[in-house]
């Protein structure tokens, strides 16, 4: 069961970024390489017990001037607890954003944006599936014309494949810094 829900995972992965690639055939697409730096805990957790995303790579790139889609890992190290350090969360996650300030000249976006989020994530430690949808806004901030940070705050459902523990609320704060291309 465990390879077919992989599996699944992995088609629709796929076809995000076939979906996107006439994207990449201008050479003037612009392409925002970043990082979010994510620790999560659980209200489960002891004390001293977390998950820090050691591959937090967002890549976010244009669609038009008003919209992009952003895609991000998910490579989650737990620490602490009685199950010591390992392999908590791995994933990938993408956004559909509306921009309401069209792209700037710098070739960047910049101001308010708001999309749907899809993510999906195995936990390991738990041994279950990780869905997630949630409604994202934000705000992009540029610091000069190559460099970004966005700040943004997500609310959605989590459902998991745990039959115990059917769905909960999903809510975070993000930042991500990065780099835009071309």
């Amino acid at each position: 069961m465990n390879k077919k829900k992989s599996s699944v995972t992995l088609l629709i992965s796929i076809l995000f970024f076939l979906l996107a690639s006439p994207v990449f055939a201008e050479d003037t697409t612009p392409i925002y390489i970043g990082v979010e730096p994510r620790i999560g805990r659980e209200d489960w957790y002891q004390d001293g017990e977390y998950d820090v995303n050691v591959i937090p790579l967002v890549i976010e790139f244009a669609l038009s001037d008003n919209i992009s889609f952003k895609t991000k890992t998910s490579y989650f190290m737990h620490y602490g607890g009685s199950v010591g350090s390992k392999r908590s969360l791995v994933g990938i996650g993408g956004n559909v954003f509306y921009h309401f300030k069209p792209i700037s000249d710098s070739r960047q976006y910049h101001g308010l944006f708001l999309g749907p989020l899809l993510e999906s994530n195995y936990d390991y430690i738990e041994a279950m599936r990780h869905s997630t949808i949630a409604a994202e806004v934000g705000y992009a901030i540029p610091v000069d014309t190559d460099w970004s940070v966005n700040i943004s705050a997500q609310y959605g459902r989590t459902n998991f494949s745990d039959a115990t523990k059917p769905t909960a609320d999903h809510f975070g704060i993000f930042v991500n810094f990065g780099y835009w291309l071309f």
